[in-house]
């Protein structure tokens, strides 16, 4: 093949630059792919003038842009550049160049961009291949809107000679966003649902379009139709979806759907938690670890045939350990240690350890319709704890404590009560502190390194202690359970917070306890608790029901992040009217309360 032969190809593709028009002397359009779908990037972009930081005589700027490759433009030292402006403002995608001697030395190369002329931006650096010296492509991280371009270069590996023999910039004119369009799918505008879940189905005005997504003020991320969500909280959501066009335009009038999310009014108990009625349990002895050894060695769930990573049906004489995600434990009794743990042993009868706090995986853990209940109570006893996961419908009972929560969890129409109570704790010099639900504080969650981000919607948590101490019947005695004592028969707390921050707390039901909210810890000071919002706060302690953490200490008054307010005497606190108001039924009003006074439970 001749060298005018080699030439060929490029003859017709950058002389396009100095025409801005087909040979037929129309403008020229997008480039387009075989199956028709405009190629946005790949329009050939005209150049008005070109110019350079300095050049040899005889080898000046124009020749970078005639379309010849025997001819070049050359430029001694390193630094020396190119700037080409634009017919029009455009959207650069990526540079093309070939270079004098391109198959033996490599030029180092940085591309800048400007929409004045004056002030510049670097958008692309690079080596040039030292492969040939044809036209080589080099693709901007991300679009660049310009009207002028320069290339910078800073020598090569043989001398400090910038030496181009041409130049053609790729991008496009088109900066018409797309229109993006929701289906008739999902909730409808407006409109109320009991489902927790949605799914959505869009497109756009433009072949080729992407999507991004966000749920209320979420962060958009890029998403495909349909989108489905679950876990939704009770209580207004919003879907927005928005299109982007292969050119990068996006979308400036999201597609928007807006619909409420109910709360069931049923409130869970002992006839819509624990393992449903009629199941039969197979008896399982020993602790159950589901690692990646686990899921390996049962291909097909526990039993074979429940479905992959799935546990079902079991009786588990021990407790469960879920260390990595795509686990379902559904419809079993969890029992524990079938001795007596040690005293100052931490045990949680269901330990889930799945995923870190750089990813929300809390749909990848499921634990439903189970009977969480120890053989044999210990001071150091929690029923289910950890992180990434989902709690639904359990039966959680005579632990210490009902949930430990660290980050991106949901509990959803759980019911814990009957908390044990001992008299002694390694812990405490004054006997357990019992909560039903323990927001902890961890030093590698996703919300400024603490823990938080965790959904408690629609849970019963009767925080009182259980008038038995489980069984067996000697507990009482090896271990100091008391049967029906504790802080005059109530648990410490409903919820316990402590560093763990930007939850959301809707429409339980909270029974008893010394505090029904303990949020007191001084880690807890400056940080943004999240929403609590439609919760009712029922039968609080009934000797003091102003009780809560820090009160008459002073240490309370340190800017509120969070009021729950409630009337002594009155019927139910309604907050001013507002829909979204915590309840308080009403309780016996005792010294130091008069009727009517306010009991804030302050968080801070």
């Amino acid at each position: 093949m001749t060298r005018a032969t080699e030439l060929a190809p490029f003859l017709c593709c950058t002389l396009v630059l100095v025409s801005c028009g087909g040979l037929d002397g129309e403008p020229e359009g997008e480039a387009e792919t075989s199956s028709g779908v405009a190629l946005a990037c790949g329009q050939s972009l005209a150049v008005a003038t070109i110019s350079a930081s300095t050049a040899q005589p005889g080898n000046g700027p124009a020749a970078a842009i005639d379309g010849n490759l025997a001819t070049r433009w050359s430029g001694l030292g390193k630094g020396a550049s190119l700037t080409a402006k634009l017919g029009a403002a455009a959207r650069l995608c990526s540079v093309q160049l070939a270079w004098y001697r391109g198959d033996a030395r490599v030029s180092h190369v940085v591309v800048s961009t400007s929409t004045d002329g004056t002030t510049f931006t670097d958008a692309l650096a690079f080596d040039s291949s030292g492969k040939t010296t044809a036209l080589e492509t080099s693709t901007l991280p991300s679009p660049r809107v310009a009207q002028y371009v320069r290339v910078t270069v800073n020598g090569n590996t043989e001398n400090d000679w910038a030496s181009i023999t041409e130049l053609r910039l790729l991008g496009s004119t088109d900066f018409t966003a797309p229109e993006t369009t929701l289906a008739a799918s999902g909730p409808a505008e407006g409109s109320t649902v009991t489902s927790s879940s949605a799914a959505f189905a869009f497109s756009a005005s433009e072949s080729g379009a992407t999507f991004e997504c966000r749920l209320n003020a979420g962060a958009w991320a890029a998403c495909v139709s349909p989108r489905a969500l679950s876990n939704l909280a009770p209580g207004a959501s919003t879907f927005s979806v928005r299109a982007i066009d292969a050119a990068g335009n996006v979308d400036a009038t999201p597609a928007t759907r807006h619909w409420t999310v109910a709360q069931a009014s049923t409130r869970p108990g002992p006839a819509n938690t624990g393992v449903p009625a009629g199941v039969t349990l197979t008896r399982h002895d020993g602790n159950l670890v589901v690692d990646a050894a686990w899921l390996s060695a049962h291909p097909t769930g526990l039993p074979a045939g429940a479905g992959a990573g799935v546990i079902d049906a079991q009786d588990i004489f021990g407790t469960v350990r879920i260390k990595v995600p795509n686990v379902t434990l559904k419809r079993s009794r969890i029992r524990g240690a079938q001795t007596q743990p040690a005293v100052g042993d931490w045990v949680a009868l269901v330990f889930v350890t799945a995923g870190t706090s750089a990813l929300d995986q809390r749909s990848s853990v499921v634990i439903e319709d189970c009977e969480v209940a120890p053989s044999y109570p210990s001071p150091g006893s929690t029923g289910i704890y950890g992180q990434n996961f989902t709690a639904r419908r359990n039966d959680v009972h005579h632990t210490v404590d009902g949930f430990g929560l660290h980050w991106f969890t949901r509990l959803e129409g759980n019911w814990v009560h009957d908390l044990t109570f001992f008299d002694r704790d390694t812990v405490h010099t004054n006997g357990t502190h019992n909560d039903c639900v323990q927001l902890h504080d961890v030093s590698d969650g996703p919300v400024g390194g603490k823990g938080g981000q965790n959904v408690v919607v629609g849970n019963v948590f009767e925080a009182f202690i259980a008038q038995d101490a489980g069984t067996p019947a000697t507990q009482a005695t090896t271990q100091w359970a008391v049967p029906g004592k504790g802080w005059d028969h109530q648990a410490m707390s409903g919820f316990m917070v402590n560093a763990n921050f930007k939850n959301t707390v809707t429409d339980n039901w909270v029974e008893g306890g010394y505090y029904p909210v303990n949020a007191g810890d001084g880690a807890n000071a400056g940080g943004d608790l999240g929403t609590w919002q439609r919760n009712q706060f029922d039968r609080m302690r009934t000797d003091d029901p102003g009780a809560f953490y820090g009160n008459g200490s002073g240490s309370y008054d340190k800017s509120p992040r969070l009021t729950l307010v409630f009337k002594t005497g009155a019927a139910v606190n309604t907050g001013a009217g507002t829909t979204n108001a915590n309840r308080f039924e009403p309780q016996p009003v005792t010294s130091g309360i008069t009727g009517g006074a306010e009991v804030l439970v302050r968080f801070y």
